[in-house]
Order: structure tokens, then C-alpha cells, then sequence
């Protein structure tokens, strides 16, 4: 997982210096890149809940199934996102997929405490 982590400032000067030079083809390689990443990433995410759900003695007493249920959905959500962005970015063009890169850690930061809590937020606005 960290070192997916550790890979992000890198895809994202790819995908800087891409846009900056201005070449279609880069930018579109560069956002694939930079999706690719994000499934990598995702996929760690995916791969530790799906373990620590199964390796309760690695856990405090009060979490439950339905946290790594979640957790889970969360991880498969970023997965498909960051390979739609990436397909978008390499056949559509690179601003849509930057729509979709940019609102990946709006809805990961809204929906960190888990769904329920992002409803809540949300009916209370």
C-alpha cells in the first residue's frame, strides 16, 4: 500500500508536465498512468480490509463486520473510478478525466466515517 502511495507525486508530475507540453498523446498516457496508480492504490485498500475482517484478533472490540463491508464498497467504488478515469482520459481527453481524479478525494473525504455518516451530513445541509 505505501508503496502505491509513495508512486503518487510521480504519476502526478506526468500528468503535470504532460498537460503543460501540451501533446495529446502524453496526456492521455499520463492520465492512464495516474488511473493505473489509483486501482493500484485502491486495490491495497481493497486487499487490507478484506484481511483484517478476517483476522479479528487484529482488531479493537468495537468494530464490526459492517465497517470492512463498507470499507470494501469504498475501495471497489475507487477502483472503478480511477480505471474510468483512466479510459476517459485516454480516449475521451484529459479535462474529464481530471473531473473525475479531482472529485475522488471529495468523496473519500466525505464518506471517511463510512455511508451512513455522508447521508447524515448531507440531509443536514
Amino acid at each position: 500500500m505505501l508503496f502505491s502511495v509513495a508512486l503518487l507525486p510521480f504519476v502526478t508530475a506526468v500528468v503535470s508536465q504532460a498537460v503543460e507540453a501540451g501533446d495529446r498523446f502524453d496526456e492521455g498516457v499520463a492520465v492512464a498512468l495516474y488511473g493505473l496508480v489509483g486501482v493500484v492504490l485502491s486495490a491495497a485498500w481493497l486487499w487490507l480490509y478484506h484481511y483484517l475482517s478476517r483476522h479479528g484478533e487484529l482488531l479493537q472490540r468495537h468494530v464490526t463486520p459492517r465497517f470492512f463491508a463498507v470499507e470494501r464498497l469504498r475501495a471497489l467504488l475507487g477502483i472503478m473510478a480511477y480505471a474510468a478515469a483512466g479510459v476517459v482520459g485516454w480516449l475521451v481527453g484529459v479535462p474529464a478525466a481530471l473531473v473525475v481524479l479531482l472529485l475522488l478525494p471529495l468523496f473519500y473525504g466525505l464518506s471517511s466515517n463510512g455511508f451512513y455518516d455522508l447521508r447524515r451530513r448531507l440531509r443536514h445541509r
